[in-house]
């Protein structure tokens, strides 16, 4: 979205504010570590982007110094809100920063002229507890209760609500309910300290990966850059009041099926397995690490989250649990043009990033 954004000739400044000091080597690096560089020489792009740095978005003014906040006040026209922790392991309370820091967003571009838009990257978690089967509507979600049962989807759905209370004030508000952002289309680079790649990883050490089924064998991927692009294109879109989007790809493709033989062909060695066989596997190979356990085997880390999320996976399951996109798809080309993400050339280029160390 950064390098989108600073290649856009309309756009004549962006603000990224990162916690800690710093920010801007960081953001550089952030930027290199994905194949992009921020290169001092061109001094259009170099120019055009203010990284501030900030401990806390929750404390008065954004935690920024009161010249900084009072030039963002007087210029911004969108403000894209990214920033929250992708830890499926802390409870909702340990949130409360984030959503604090959401409001003071929203209350910023309350008192810029415009006032500025404002995209809020929810997740699509907040409806994986839906009364199945289920259609997931581009609208705001009935009960809190349809979260996913993590403090990360439940706290999304609580900034839903308030981001639906800042669009009754008649602050342009886009709420996007962001679905599975992988590997970029081009290189393939994807985080290796998400869930999948982890996933994936963990094959090198237990010899095996599961089978999924239901809704968590249907892979509804989306490369990263295109998820850029259709932020970009949504917020275009924008108007007073809230608008709901469910940004999920127009295909999706079998884990099973799919991305499994394509991981095999890439090169991958591992047997597939039940869940409850991975899961097993996985703790046991772990308790022989010993104490290199998180180090070796990172997604010992997260096995408590995979056995929530996948454990009731069962060869007979459905996949009942649709999201709505067509009015994402409709005001994205993006979106409407999103490539597929089992191609084995893209997933050779996912495992080498994946597994370089």
């Amino acid at each position: 979205m950064l390098n989108q954004l600073l290649d856009d000739p309309k756009v004549s400044r962006v603000y990224c504010l990162a916690r800690g000091n710093g920010a801007l080597g960081r953001v550089s690096d952030s930027l290199k570590a994905r194949g992009l560089i921020l290169s001092k020489g061109d001094s259009k792009r170099s120019q055009k982007l203010a990284a501030l740095s900030t401990n806390n978005f929750g404390a008065p003014l954004l935690g920024l110094r009161a010249e900084e906040y009072a030039e963002i006040r007087k210029t911004a026209t969108l403000i894209i809100h990214a920033a929250w922790p992708v830890n499926f392991n802390i409870s909702l309370e340990s949130f409360k920063p984030q959503l604090a820091g959401l409001r003071n967003f929203l209350d910023l571009a309350a008192e810029t002229p415009s006032p500025a838009r404002v995209v809020f990257v929810s997740s699509i978690s907040t409806a994986f507890n839906m009364p199945k089967p289920a259609n997931v509507p581009e609208a705001p979600l009935e009960s809190l209760e349809y979260a996913a049962a993590t403090g990360y989807g439940r706290s999304k759905l609580v900034g839903e609500r308030i981001c639906e209370a800042a669009g009754a004030r008649g602050i342009p508000v886009g709420v996007l309910r962001v679905g599975q952002i992988a590997a970029d289309s081009l290189k393939g680079i994807w985080n290796e300290k998400e869930h999948v790649p982890l996933l994936v990883r963990s094959a090198t050490e237990v010899k095996a990966l599961p089978r999924l089924y239901g809704y968590e064998g249907r892979c509804e991927w989306m490369p990263v850059d295109t998820v850029a692009a259709t932020l970009r294109q949504l917020a275009d879109k924008l108007e007073p009041g809230t608008a709901f989007y469910n940004v999920t790809p127009p295909h999706a493709f079998s884990w099973n099926n799919g991305f499994l033989p394509a991981l095999r062909e890439a090169g991958l060695e591992f047997e597939d397995v039940e869940v409850s066989e991975w899961l097993k596997r996985l703790r046991s190979r772990a308790d022989e690490l010993g104490s290199t356990a998180e180090e070796k085997l990172p997604a010992i880390k997260l096995a408590n989250y995979y056995e929530l999320t996948y454990g009731t996976s069962a060869e007979d399951s459905e996949s009942n649990l649709k999201y709505v996109n067509d009015r994402a798809c409709t005001d994205s080309t993006a979106l409407r043009t999103c490539p597929e993400l089992s191609q084995v050339a893209i997933v050779r280029k996912m495992l080498h990033h994946w597994l370089r160390r």
